[in-house]
């Protein structure tokens, strides 16, 4: 089988007996072992360490495995990191649009408040210009003088009628109703049954027209929360 046979070294023959009529010589006996050859690559297989389960292929089979697990562990931390990220820019996120709508929200107050006091300060300023025209006017009809100061007062009162229109329609957008209320009140009082009073005005109804007018900038201050 391939050179595996085993062979044996001939053994020398034993030494001739002594000639006759001497001695006997005692050869003694040799015990020889076989010399026995193996082939090499027979020796390579029958010496090699026993590799046991861990073969090379199982080997490779358990490290890719390894492997495996730690990347899928891997990927598994990279997948939490995500989510927490994901989460807070979008915990970041809501709360950038909550802060902006309540700061919108400030700035629409602010401004809101802004324009009611702009409307009640200019309605206050009417009402103050218009008790003034019209008691100038009654006394330039009370006199009964015509000409350029006549021209004027009128001029003057038709002017303020026309700003405390104004007023009153400020006052009834930007929401301020008693106000608008109060302001149509005195409104009516100056361009109503009033007028045929020119000339003639009593002193109750001048103290009546300035009771009017302050009692309309109370409750201007009221609807502002100003007292």
């Amino acid at each position: 089988m391939n050179g595996s046979m085993m062979r044996t070294q001939d053994v020398p023959d034993p030494p001739a007996p002594p000639p006759s009529g001497g001695e006997a010589v005692v050869v003694p006996e040799v015990d020889v072992e076989p010399e026995v050859v193996v082939p090499a690559d027979l020796v390579g297989l029958l010496t090699q360490d026993d590799p046991g389960l861990l073969t090379q292929p199982v080997a490779t089979l358990i490290a890719a495995g390894i492997a495996l697990v730690a990347a899928g562990i891997a990927w598994s931390g990279v997948k939490r990191q995500i989510r927490a990220n994901n989460s807070n820019t979008n915990r970041q996120l809501a709360t950038q649009r909550f802060l902006h709508r309540e700061s919108q929200k400030a700035e629409v107050k602010k401004q809101l408040r802004a324009d009611r006091l702009e409307a009640l300060v200019e309605a206050a300023g009417a009402l103050q210009e218009g008790l003034l025209v019209v008691i100038g006017l009654d006394h330039e009809v009370s006199a009964q003088k015509s000409g350029a100061r006549m021209w004027s007062a009128a001029d003057g009162y038709v002017s303020n009628r026309g700003r405390r229109a104004v007023a009153q329609v400020r006052l009834r957008l930007l929401g301020l109703d008693e106000s608008h209320d109060e302001l149509r009140k005195v409104n009516a009082l100056f361009d109503g049954d009033l007028l045929t009073e020119l000339g003639s005005m009593t002193e109750p109804q001048r103290k009546e027209l300035h009771q009017a007018v302050d009692g309309a900038c109370q409750v201007f201050k009221t609807d502002l929360h100003m007292e």
